[in-house]
């Protein structure tokens, strides 16, 4: 049942959904030796739809856009015949509000973000099941175009959570400065410049103050090839530690940073494009564990293709190198490989299916943060007539660790029939 609600200039348009399920997995507590089982019933009621709040303005109107949705969820365990109450949030949600004042447009974000896969994290964890990792990023932008000339003023702070990982959690707070010229109808260059300051939640990490700055060119780069190329300093202060289990003098480390990111798509081609992105920075933090500061290479091709009118295949490759440069760190280097696809297509007119594969491999200098992974996705969906969707997903994951005990695998199958009202 579609529905729409509106109070004064709130206005939410959505549907209401019921759905019944049950889960069986093989290895519950991820374990390499002593597996459990686990059985789930669950009884899924939610909405889900988009909202907009219109707000009048002396210059205008504007709008306050949010995306977003909820299920309220009952789970009944089979092994410990008891009920749980969950509520599930988004796994992402963006609030932006543009505002048009005196021929400036300043535009208010707020991004939060989740996830709980390992093999979206660089570091290791050893609980792989469960990931959790939180992120919110609030900015204030201010732009205004003077004829060819442009300039850009930004403020951020971004928030890191991390359960399995606390040692990673920070609050980062920068403030932007970037001019830039247009140079043709399509492109121009840029010169940015970025204050920042990182404040780790860790005690044994050192506060981080830096400066960067990059020149580079945006926009359509050729009659095929969109994107940005830039290239500029970067350099970082780290604080003194003086803690119970550390001690560090302070550090400055600097160098080249360097950032491409194009895509390419042929006029005679359009059901194919491509997506690549290369970026250096001599100084990051948070990406590994026991370190302060580490020197980041990355680089992600993506390639999308419509096999037909509903078909999509959207095969992606990455490659990170992180070397760890504090002074007290734990001195890891290592690579990291991730590498999979995804395709959608329906099989009949009531038939979807959708399978993902994902590959990822950690080569470390440390045998103990050394591991290979790999994770499959198939799902088989219904639509069939008074609304009734049924879904069959399996998921099978696997790793392989050079550390005794943290080698598991996991076969999951979960069946669900939702009720759109």
């Amino acid at each position: 049942m579609a529905f729409q609600f509106q109070f004064g200039p709130f206005k939410f348009n959505g549907n209401l959904t019921l759905g019944v399920g049950y889960e069986y997995t093989d290895n519950a507590n991820s374990s390499e030796t002593d597996p459990e089982s686990e059985s789930l019933w669950s009884l899924d009621f939610g909405p889900t739809g988009t909202g907009a709040l219109s707000l009048p303005l002396r210059s205008g109107g504007t709008a306050l856009t949010i995306a977003t949705s909820g299920t309220a969820s009952y789970q009944y365990s089979l092994e410990e015949r008891a009920w749980e109450f969950d509520f599930s949030s988004p796994v992402s949600a963006v609030v932006s509000l543009p505002l048009y004042i005196r021929g400036w447009t300043v535009t208010a974000t707020d991004t939060f973000s989740f996830n709980n896969s390992p093999l979206e994290s660089t570091v290791v964890v050893e609980d792989a099941e469960d990931a959790m990792q939180y992120s919110n990023s609030a900015s204030i932008t201010a732009a205004r175009q003077f004829g060819r000339l442009g300039v850009t003023f930004g403020i951020s702070r971004t928030d890191k959570w991390a359960p399995d990982e606390p040692d990673t959690e920070e609050a980062v707070h920068q403030i932007n400065f970037t001019p830039s010229l247009a140079i043709s109808e399509y492109h121009s260059l840029f010169w940015s410049h970025t204050v920042g300051i990182t404040l780790p939640d860790d005690p044994g990490r050192s506060k981080a103050t830096g400066y960067s700055t990059t020149v580079g060119v945006s926009g359509r780069l050729t009659q095929t090839l969109n994107g940005t190329i830039g290239i500029g300093y970067t350099t970082t202060r780290l604080g003194a530690i003086n803690s119970p289990t550390t001690n560090s003098p302070a550090q400055v480390i600097d160098g080249i940073n360097a950032v491409a990111a194009l895509s390419y798509a042929h006029p005679l081609r359009p059901n194919t494009s491509h997506s690549f992105s290369f970026a250096y920075s001599p100084g990051v933090t948070a990406l590994l564990n026991d370190s302060n500061v580490q020197e980041s290479y990355s680089a992600t091709y993506a390639l999308t293709h419509r096999l037909n009118r509903r078909a999509v295949i959207s095969p992606t490759i990455n490659w990170n190198f992180i070397r760890d440069l504090g002074n007290s760190g734990s001195g890891e280097a290592t690579h990291l490989i991730r590498a999979g696809f995804a395709a959608s297509s329906p099989l009949m007119n009531n038939l979807d299916a959708t399978m993902g594969y994902f590959y990822q491999t950690r080569d470390s200098n440390l045998p103990a943060e050394t591991y290979d992974a790999h994770e499959l996705n198939v799902s088989l969906s219904w639509r069939l007539p008074r609304r009734i969707t049924p879904q069959v997903t399996y998921t099978f994951e696997k790793r392989d660790a050079t550390t005794l005990g943290e080698s598991y695998q996991v076969n999951t199958v979960n069946v669900t029939v939702n009720y759109t009202f």
